[in-house]
């Protein structure tokens, strides 16, 4: 089969969470299929310091480029109040001719990730070729990221702000456009069982045989490591530093570490991920027992010498890698319950614990901490539920099927 895929979110290697489903499904796909890659822009610019980066892999068949249209912002918002098309749906290109470029393929599929360049797909169906079916890979239903800032208010982990406040008033309008154009779609790719049911209970049961869950696959050099130092003072919490975690990580900080560090002040803290702003860091970094790490090559380094893997985070929707990551490592994981229960078959106590808030999350911590056997058992059973989860391979297979049929 020709399969196109339209994406701004895949490099190879890829460099983060968004990019890494794009790019595994693509190379996966590509031992039976010929894999196309649509890149959209916005201008020229853009486009040259993307290209400036790229050096595509041999198992692309072939890319193109095109340039999208913005409406302008009123009308935009005026399409979703209306229920016309979400305000971050695109579906206009500024030249015909770089449709025309490729339009003659014989596309049997296209695979749309992220959503919102579902309208090019749509272009492309109508104009060239009325036959070819479309797939959308969503790490979850969009809706939940808007309804994710009201449950965060309600429960007091983020406090008003303009952001919160237009994702709260616009909740309704984006559920009910995103009802509406994951009705078209083929098939809806989601990593989870849990964003499998959310989909259905947004679009109704008749339309779950067009869901596939396939998760990210597990990764073999985790699942190699060994849990090295139960005896460690030192955790280790995965995040984003920039300010999109702001509050989050100042919750922390607040109900969490300060509270942790009465009980055990000889506790040492790594921040692993996309590191602050330099004032940022310098803040944290005056914080007792507090290490800025940023990026690291190999995540294998984070883990060595850790005893617990810290994941205090409200984000209720998709696959968090994070998590996943640990699990294979056969780290103990303390995370919040909204983020705990992202992943399938996760037991409370068992694989890790799940918190409901910050004096909840203190208390498992302080338990792991007192008890080294509890940590290796947790450890253990962490690394058995990895194992038994999908391998990339596995996951392609089940995607290539639901393509065949």
């Amino acid at each position: 089969m020709n399969i196109l895929f339209i994406t701004d979110k895949v490099t190879f290697p890829p460099k983060d969470g968004i990019e890494l489903p794009n790019s595994k499904i693509m190379e996966g796909l590509s031992n039976d299929h010929n894999i196309y890659i649509l890149r959209p822009f916005v201008n020229k610019e853009e486009k040259g310091q993307v290209e400036d980066q790229l050096r595509e892999p041999s198992f692309i068949k072939d890319s193109f480029w095109v340039q999208i249209k913005l409406d302008s912002s009123l009308k935009r918002i005026a399409d979703e109040l209306t229920i016309q098309k979400p305000f971050y749906f695109i579906d206009k290109i500024v030249q015909d001719k770089d449709l025309a470029s490729f339009g003659k393929i014989n596309f049997d599929w296209i695979w749309v990730s992220p959503v919102g360049y579902l309208g090019i797909a749509e272009l492309i169906k109508n104009k060239y070729n009325p036959k070819v079916k479309i797939a959308v890979g969503i790490n979850e239903p969009q809706y939940t990221v808007y309804e994710k800032k009201w449950l965060n208010l309600k429960n007091g982990h983020e406090s008003i702000s303009k952001d919160v406040i237009e994702k709260i008033l616009r909740l309704p309008f984006v559920k009910l456009n995103e009802k509406k154009y994951l009705k078209r779609c083929d098939l809806i790719h989601v990593q989870t069982d849990l964003e499998k049911r959310r989909v259905g209970k947004l679009l109704g049961k008749e339309h779950l045989s067009k869901v596939v869950v396939a998760p990210n696959g597990t990764k073999q050099e985790l699942l190699d490591f060994k849990y090295q130092n139960p005896e460690s003072k030192t955790l280790l919490f995965m995040t984003q530093m920039d300010e999109s975690r702001g509050e989050q990580i100042d919750y922390f900080f607040n109900k969490v570490w300060l509270p942790l560090l009465e009980l055990h002040p000889d506790l040492k803290l790594h921040l692993v991920g996309k590191p602050p702003s330099k004032e940022k860091r310098i803040r944290l970094e005056k914080i007792p027992g507090v290490k800025v790490i940023g990026f690291v090559d190999q995540l294998m380094n984070a883990f060595e010498n850790i005893s617990i893997c810290l994941i205090p985070v409200f984000q209720h929707h998709g696959l968090i890698n994070r998590v996943n990551d640990a699990l294979c490592a056969g780290i103990p994981v303390v995370g919040f319950e909204a983020v705990m229960d992202t992943v399938d078959h996760l037991e409370h106590g068992i694989h890790g614990y799940k918190a409901k808030n910050g004096e909840e999350m203190v208390h498992y911590i302080s338990e792991l901490l007192k008890n080294p056997e509890a940590r290796l058992k947790m450890a253990s059973s962490a690394k058995a539920l990895a194992q038994a989860r999908n391998t990339w391979q596995d996951s392609v297979k089940l995607i290539s099927e639901h393509l065949l049929t």
